[in-house]
C-alpha cells in the first residue's frame, strides 16, 4: 500500500510564505537567488514555504477561487500528480488541513488500488472515476500519467517539481537503495541495459515494487510525463521531453518545491484554499540530514544522465514562474 510520508516533521510558516509571494512580481530575483543556490548544499527543507460535478464535462473554463470551496463535492475535483519524492506527502497533508476529503492518512491520497508505482492497467483509477468517487474531492496520481489521467476538463490538475538529483537522493536514502543496488543501477544505466534482478533485493523498496527501480535515477520525472516511463535505460529522448513540457502546460497549479514560497498563491487562487489561516504545516523531510547516499563520481554522472530532466526542470521553473504572476490575489 502506499508509503510512510516523505519525512521527519517540520513547520513551514505561511506566514513567511504570504509575506514573500505578496511581493511576487517584484522578487523574482530571489527566487533566482534561491534557485542558484540548490548545489550550494542547502536542503529544500531549509527553505521557507509555506470538478465541478454540476459543470459540463467538456467546459474548461476556470472559475474563481471563490467558486470553489474545499472538501465540497459539488465543487471542482482536484487531481494532483504526486512525483515519487517531490513532496506529494505535503500537499496531501495540506489538502487535508484544508478542509479537503482525502482518503485515510495511510493511502496518502492515493485512490485504492491505484498506489504509488501502480502498473495494472485494471487497478488504475483515471479521472474520471476520481470525478464521480463518492467520498473525496482531492486525490493524487502517484505513477506514470497516462492519458486518461487528464481527459477530465472539469478537474483541477497540480504538480510540484524539484531538484531532480535532490529527489533522487531521497528516493535511495528513503526507499533503502544499498550502495550494492545504486552502483549495479548506475552501471546498467552506462551500458543501456536494465539491471539484472539478481541485483535487486528482493524486498520492495518501502512502496516502490521490485521492478521500478532505474527509472528514478534515469530522467524519472521526463519518464513519468512523457508517455513511455518503461522505456529502455538512456533511451529518453527529446521527444519524451516535448510530451512532458505539454502536460506541464495543462496543469492549473505548478509549484517548485524550491521556491514553494513564491508561488502558494497559486494554490489560495485555483483550489479556494486560505493559507492566511494555516499558519503553519507539519512537513515530511527525514531523508534531507541523511548519509550521503551517492559519491561525487556518481552524482556528477547522474546529473550528466538527467539532461533532460534539467531541461524540463528549468522549464519548470519559468512556466511556475508566470502562472504565480498570473495568479489573482484575494482579501
Amino acid at each position: 500500500t502506499a508509503k510512510a510520508a516523505d519525512a521527519g516533521n517540520m513547520n513551514f510558516d505561511f506566514g513567511s510564505a504570504a509575506r514573500v509571494t505578496s511581493n511576487i512580481n517584484s522578487d523574482f530575483g530571489s527566487a533566482a537567488r534561491v534557485t542558484s543556490n540548490l548545489n550550494s548544499g542547502h536542503d529544500a527543507s531549509e527553505l521557507s514555504t509555506a470538478t465541478s460535478k454540476g459543470e459540463d464535462e467538456g467546459s474548461s473554463e476556470r472559475p474563481s477561487c471563490q467558486m470553489r470551496h474545499p472538501g465540497e463535492l459539488n465543487s471542482r475535483r482536484i487531481i494532483w500528480i504526486h512525483l515519487h519524492k517531490f513532496g506529494g506527502t505535503t500537499i496531501c497533508n495540506l489538502a487535508r488541513s484544508q478542509g479537503e476529503r482525502v482518503s485515510a492518512a495511510y493511502e496518502n491520497c492515493n485512490l485504492s488500488p491505484d498506489y504509488c508505482s501502480e502498473k495494472n492497467v485494471s487497478r488504475r483509477n483515471g479521472c474520471k472515476t476520481r470525478l464521480n468517487h463518492p467520498s473525496f474531492s482531492f486525490t493524487a496520481v502517484e505513477r506514470a500519467v497516462e492519458e486518461s489521467d487528464l481527459n477530465c476538463p472539469s478537474a483541477h490538475y497540480g504538480i510540484m517539481l524539484r531538484d531532480p538529483i535532490r529527489a533522487l537522493k531521497g528516493t535511495i536514502a528513503q526507499n533503502m537503495f544499498s550502495k550494492h543496488e545504486t552502483t549495479s543501477i548506475i552501471e546498467a544505466i552506462h551500458s543501456k541495459k536494465r539491471p539484472a534482478m539478481s541485483s535487486i533485493n528482493n524486498h520492495k523498496h518501502g512502496c516502490l515494487p521490485r521492478w521500478d527501480g532505474f527509472h528514478h535515477f534515469d530522467n524519472f520525472i521526463v519518464r513519468s510525463l512523457g508517455g513511455n516511463y518503461d522505456v529502455e535505460p538512456g533511451q529518453v529522448t527529446e521527444e519524451h521531453l516535448e510530451n512532458a513540457k505539454k502536460l506541464l502546460q495543462k496543469m492549473d497549479v505548478l509549484l517548485i518545491l524550491e521556491e514553494l514560497s513564491l508561488h502558494t498563491r497559486q494554490l489560495e487562487d485555483t483550489f479556494g484554499w486560505d493559507l492566511d489561516s494555516q499558519r503553519t504545516i507539519p512537513v515530511s523531510n527525514a531523508h534531507a540530514k541523511h548519509r550521503p547516499v551517492l559519491s561525487t563520481s556518481q552524482e556528477a554522472y547522474l546529473h550528466e544522465v538527467n539532461t533532460f530532466d534539467y531541461k524540463l526542470y528549468e522549464f519548470a521553473l519559468a512556466l511556475a514562474r508566470e502562472k504565480s504572476q498570473n495568479a489573482r490575489t484575494h482579501s
